[in-house]
């Protein structure tokens, strides 16, 4: 599929969390997982997360939100840069070209009776050596809510749209379909999620959050992919102000770490 890094989470929180998310979403997160999760944010947010990638692929994002009484909107921008090579038929270096990826999200949540909908419209650019192609994209997600529980229902579909065309080859967008769930019980925060990427299996995932303070939070996920992978990070708040680190261990390609910085205002 094309637009890969559209795949990729760039949020500290949701990765350490095992990208559990979608029946969560109480954050700027949201526009990444499900977008009816938006109207959960009260005031405005503002974030931003950075991540350096296997063999020197960078991402990086900022998005901000602001809740009215009606509904929510939001806008995000985030960015791929990475290198590649191009190699003869002997596997000797030619030359290296930049590889480009970015995307454009607006997105808005308003309530509909119990439970929260909302959607999003993605303009992405991608390009490769002298490529370059532009495309777009929707996502959808509706959220259920049951306070007297504790609990969130989720379901979103993500990825909707065209496809992006490099030379000769045009390969779809990695829509993506996502239901999942989370408990609140005390002090802790319990997550599962099963997700569908186009032309692949049923993945599940799981993950746990605990609040020991208002100031710190302990984060731990697992998801399967093609292997098990274990996911952890912290949370800090002082006052307005957030920090989120994740750490992931990949069985193959090494370690990564996400970190999300934001104010809630």
């Amino acid at each position: 599929t094309g637009a890969q890094f559209l795949r990729i989470t760039m949020s500290a929180r949701a990765s350490s969390l095992g990208e559990c998310f979608t029946g969560l979403s109480d954050d700027l997160s949201a526009l990444e997982f499900n977008p009816a999760g938006l109207g959960l944010i009260v005031g405005s947010e503002l974030s931003t997360s950075y991540l350096h990638y296997f063999e020197g692929v960078k991402m990086g994002d900022v998005k901000f939100a602001h809740s009215t009484k009606r509904f929510t909107w939001a806008i995000r921008y985030q960015m791929l840069t990475a290198e590649d090579t191009e190699r003869d038929d002997r596997g000797n270096r030619i030359k290296d070209f930049p590889v480009r990826g970015s995307a454009t999200t607006i997105g808005v949540s308003f309530p509909v009776g119990v439970i929260r909908s909302g959607a999003s419209f993605k303009l992405i650019s991608q390009r490769i050596f002298d490529e370059k192609d532009i495309t777009f994209a929707f996502d959808f997600g509706f959220l259920l809510s049951l306070p007297r529980w504790k609990e969130r229902w989720g379901i979103s579909l993500q990825n909707v749209g065209g496809a992006i065309k490099m030379g000769e080859e045009e390969d779809p967008l990695p829509m993506i379909l996502r239901a999942g769930g989370s408990q609140e019980v005390g002090s802790f925060v319990f997550l599962w999620e099963i997700y569908k990427p186009r032309k692949t299996r049923f993945r599940p995932g799981f993950g746990i959050e605990y609040r020991p303070s208002p100031s710190l939070s302990v984060r731990a996920g697992v998801g399967w992919e093609d292997d098990i992978e274990v996911t952890s990070g912290l949370g800090f708040q002082w006052g307005k102000l957030f920090l989120d680190y994740a750490f992931l261990p990949h069985l193959y390609l090494g370690l990564t770490h996400r970190l999300s910085l934001g104010v809630k205002f």
